[in-house]
């Protein structure tokens, strides 16, 4: 999918990746300090990551679809892809409706939530990995002139 030319999914995916280690910053934060702003920023930074990480994959299944006719080669490594960065926004999807139903009295996270969290973006970040092979080796979205 394309927007003026430019691949949609490519777009969406930076926001979740910045997101959820921001996200846990802030969580830390909160746990750390007791203050109440670092808890309720990472509630928004994990909602927006959530909305738009779910955009992200939405753009990306119909990028997979382009991919298994043009390259299939790349097949396997855009499903991993796919799997590992679906498992992720569905746990972080878990952990945001957790934090939604005490809204808009956030409370902090326990250390149990952290270190999973701490898991949770190392995973996202080895689904990255294999999302950046697709754009270096196999050279989806990029257009050669």
């Amino acid at each position: 999918m394309k927007f003026f030319g430019h691949p949609i999914h490519i777009m969406l995916v930076h926001f979740p990746i910045a997101l959820f280690p921001f996200e846990f910053v802030c969580s830390f934060l909160g746990f750390y300090t007791g203050n109440r702003t670092f808890t309720d920023t990472s509630f928004y930074a994990i909602v927006g990551g959530v909305i738009l990480g779910w955009a992200a994959i939405g753009c990306g299944i119909f990028d997979l679809l382009q991919v298994l006719k043009d390259n299939p080669k790349a097949v396997k490594t855009a499903v991993i892809h796919g799997s590992v960065n679906t498992c992720v926004l569905m746990v972080y999807t878990v952990l945001a409706y957790s934090q939604y139903k005490n809204y808009p009295a956030l409370k902090p996270n326990d250390l149990t939530i952290l270190i999973l969290k701490a898991g949770i973006i190392g995973l996202m970040f080895v689904g990255n990995y294999f999302g950046g092979s697709l754009i270096l080796k196999y050279k989806i979205a990029v257009e050669n002139d």
